[in-house]
């Protein structure tokens, strides 16, 4: 594992780790635990599991089976929650030392094979949402080791369902969390098109669990990002392979990048999770 200065991108140091990580462009397979100390990356190999990395001493300190759970959500100072096949979250804790201190499982709140989560959490100030394939979102919160999970909402209407509006893409969810405005693309398509690219993006009000507006694209987008400035900018990478950034209240085409090199797979800004 290599250590790189984002001011510069210089690599500062490398860290040794088991070779058991797997090469997915997957964001949260990896995740910094809020003790800004101790690092996770989910392991497929196909046992699942977790690498324990202490970013400041540079030394791999453990790996912590999880079987059957995918995905890092960091929670609080010393924990983080995995989505698992059977429907429910696992809440992992971890001591000083970044051994495991404590696990717990969550209700079943979803079903694999009638409308599963998406793998792909949004980071909230609250917690994390989690996102069904027909549109349901669940409000996820912790408190001490007990997850909470919301009665669901849903971003699709009864008309909207109607019309086969779904959501979809590699990247189809960000958030801007000083505003709550929930950014979703959204494609029409019959089940297990989740993967598909949108056509839309529809924004919502999470507070209020409303659509206040949709926003076409030139070309249809598989990734979009949200920036945490006062005013949010959304960037898209699109089909025709262009990065396109809007202005993300009025919803304004700005800039469009025609060639951006190799095709690029994944968006994040310099911000933690984002």
């Amino acid at each position: 594992m290599t250590v790189v200065d984002m001011t510069n991108l210089e690599p500062k140091a490398e860290i040794d780790i088991p070779d058991k990580a797997a090469a997915l462009w997957f964001r949260h397979h990896i995740g910094l635990l809020g003790d800004q100390r101790h690092l996770l990356v989910f392991n497929m190999t196909p046992a699942q599991s977790v690498s324990v990395i202490d970013v400041v001493d540079r030394e791999f300190v453990g790996e912590i089976s999880t079987p059957g759970c995918a995905i890092i959500m960091p929670t609080g100072e010393s924990a983080f929650m995995m989505i698992c096949g059977d429907g429910t979250l696992q809440y992992i804790e971890l001591d000083a030392n970044g051994a495991e201190a404590a696990r717990e499982r969550s209700k079943a709140f979803f079903s694999v094979e009638e409308d599963a989560v998406f793998d792909k959490p949004v980071l909230t100030d609250r917690g994390w949402l989690l996102i069904s394939f027909k549109g349901l979102v669940y409000e996820v919160t912790v408190s001490g080791r007990r997850m909470d999970i919301a009665k669901p909402w849903s971003l699709v209407s009864d008309e909207d369902s109607s019309e086969n509006w779904r959501p979809g893409g590699s990247q189809p969810f960000t958030l801007h969390r000083a505003t709550g405005l929930l950014y979703v693309l959204m494609h029409q398509g019959d089940a297990d098109t989740h993967h598909d690219p949108g056509a839309e993006a529809w924004v919502f009000d999470l507070q209020r669990h409303q659509r206040v507006a949709r926003m076409n694209f030139e070309s249809p987008a598989s990734h979009l990002l949200a920036s945490q400035e006062e005013r949010p900018r959304l960037v898209a990478i699109n089909e025709d392979r262009k990065v396109r950034t809007y202005d993300g209240l009025r919803l304004r085409h700005l800039l469009t990048i025609d060639e951006p090199g190799p095709r690029p797979s994944l968006l994040q800004t310099l911000t933690q999770h984002d």
